[in-house]
């Protein structure tokens, strides 16, 4: 529970930063890893078919996890470790290939990344909805005279559509920039640095 959780939080974005969503953000990128390794013939594809298998949220221990991270300072060493035992019970030769060249630094980045992606999207959508609703109350309202303020001081009449415009303007600036992160914004990362 947080304090602003019912007023300011969205529960589709914050469910995609719980730890079983964090776990498999994080497998995905082994599993994805794995097989673009297998696509250009670093590893063997029945190893990466194998490893993408086993990069399921619902196998990890998510305790033993949780305990273990504080010895490696990250859950990405702890996470490999139990990803890499489920593999290695059904094909000990397969174990060997994964988190194959990465670090811990570029599960833990690129999972993180690909989650602020998607609550991207979600806001994205969120934010368009709410010009689209603005726009509707400007047209409806460009008429609909109202008080002006100047400093908390009445000021010269403006119409309410005026003042929606004002309000929409900063929203239409954040979707432009939401827009651009989401086409080259959320880079992934191997290499560790």
């Amino acid at each position: 529970m947080h304090l602003y959780q019912s007023i300011f939080y969205d529960r589709q974005v914050s469910s995609l930063f719980s730890s079983e969503k964090v776990i498999q953000y994080m497998l995905r990128f082994e599993g994805a890893l794995a097989q673009a390794q297998a696509n250009h013939r670093v590893i063997p594809a029945a190893a990466a078919s194998i490893i993408e298998s086993g990069c399921k949220a619902d196998t990890i221990n998510i305790e033993q996890l949780i305990q273990e991270a504080a010895l490696g300072g990250n859950v990405a060493i702890p996470l490999v470790k139990q990803l890499t035992a489920r593999v290695k019970e059904k094909n000990s030769e397969a174990a060997k290939y994964v988190h194959f060249g990465a670090t811990s630094q570029d599960v833990i980045d690129t999972a993180l990344m690909l989650q602020l992606k998607d609550a991207f999207i979600i806001i994205s959508k969120n934010l368009e909805r709410l010009i689209g609703q603005l726009v509707s109350l400007m047209r409806a309202h460009t008429s609909t005279v109202m008080i002006g303020r100047s400093f908390m001081q009445q000021a010269r009449p403006i119409t309410f559509g005026y003042k929606v415009a004002g309000w929409l303007e900063p929203l239409l600036r954040s979707q432009q920039s939401i827009q651009k992160l989401l086409t080259n914004g959320f880079l992934l990362q191997l290499g560790g640095q």
